[in-house]
Order: structure tokens, then C-alpha cells, then sequence
């Protein structure tokens, strides 16, 4: 047997031919002898591939937030836009392929998961912005209101001030804040 014999072959596009020989990589050929590559990755090529790919992980807004420790509402309102520029991407896709004479199930379907998760978002977003709002009127809120009110009259008695002053001025307190709640409204 012929030393020849064992060597592969690799043909590229051209009629470019190379020998196992010439790279010292055998056991690549071994799987492609004699047919056609279209091309070979490199190990720097996949390398540059991955680190484009984390550089653009790292710009996203949504990556940025959340890895900053973003609130709740400001991570809603990225995924609330990402998931509607996706839908916008999938609905001209669809009608591109419905133009184009295509099948559109695909897009139709992994449209509607899009839209079931915007209208679930949506709606998180606006449990979570009335858990924010306060319930002025609330039992919670006039008990400790009520518990802060006595503590106030305590502390002016304990500071000698005389019953009838005390009185004067939770009168007066009780005048000013007449329209407390739609100052607290605007805050």
C-alpha cells in the first residue's frame, strides 16, 4: 500500500484542492475527503462571532436595566416595547409571505403568543401602578393617619402646651388640609 493512498483530499469552490498534508489536520478531512466545502470556519472567526454577539447582548436597553437593578415598571416598559416591535417585525413578515403567495400560519400563531404576552404585560403593568397608588380612604391608611394624629397631640401635652393650644392647633391643621388629598394626588 501506497502512502498516497492514505492521504485525503478537500476540494473548495474554484477547483482549489488541498492536501491533509498541507494542514496538519487529518482527522478535518477525514469527514469532507474528496467532496466540496463551501467554506471552514476558523477558530478566530467563531471567536469574533461570539464577542460581537455579547457586545450586542451587553447594548440592549432590557440587558442594561435589569443588570443595573431597574425597577419593576421600567423593565415592564422595555419588554412592552421589544414585544411590540416584534409584533410589528412578524405582521409585515406575514404579509410579505401573504403577498408573496406563502403560508402565513407560522407568523399568525407566534403572532397571537406576542400578543397574549403584551396584553399579560399590559396588564401587570397596571396592577403594579395601582398597587403604587395610594388609597387615601382606605381602613389601613385612616388607622395609621389616626395613630399619627394622637401621637402629635401626646407629644404637644408632654411639652406642657395647654389643652385649649393643642385643640387650636389640630384646628387648624384640620383647616389646612381641607384639600390634602388632591395635594397628595400631585406628588
Amino acid at each position: 500500500m501506497n502512502d498516497d493512498d492514505d492521504r485525503k483530499i478537500i476540494s473548495f469552490p474554484g477547483g482549489e484542492k488541498l492536501d491533509d498534508e498541507d494542514t496538519s489536520a487529518g482527522y478535518v478531512l477525514d469527514s469532507v475527503a474528496g467532496g466540496p466545502v463551501a467554506e471552514l470556519l476558523d477558530s478566530y472567526g467563531i471567536d469574533r462571532e461570539t464577542r460581537e454577539r455579547i457586545k450586542y447582548v451587553e447594548k440592549q436597553e432590557l440587558t442594561k436595566v435589569v443588570k443595573n437593578g431597574g425597577s419593576t415598571t421600567q423593565i415592564i416598559d422595555i419588554l412592552i416595547t421589544e414585544i411590540a416591535e416584534e409584533l410589528a417585525h412578524l405582521k409585515f413578515k406575514r404579509r410579505k409571505a401573504f403577498q408573496d403567495g406563502g403560508d402565513v400560519r407560522s407568523f399568525t400563531g407566534s403572532r397571537m403568543r406576542h400578543l397574549r404576552s403584551l396584553t399579560e404585560l399590559l396588564f401587570k403593568k397596571k396592577e403594579s401602578a395601582m398597587a403604587e397608588q395610594l388609597d387615601l380612604r382606605s381602613p389601613r391608611l385612616q388607622k395609621i393617619f389616626k395613630v399619627w394624629m394622637e401621637f402629635f397631640y401626646s407629644s404637644m401635652e408632654k411639652c406642657g402646651i395647654s389643652e385649649e393650644m393643642v385643640d387650636l392647633v389640630f384646628q387648624q391643621m384640620k383647616a389646612d388640609m381641607k384639600d390634602w388629598e388632591s395635594k397628595i394626588d400631585t406628588l
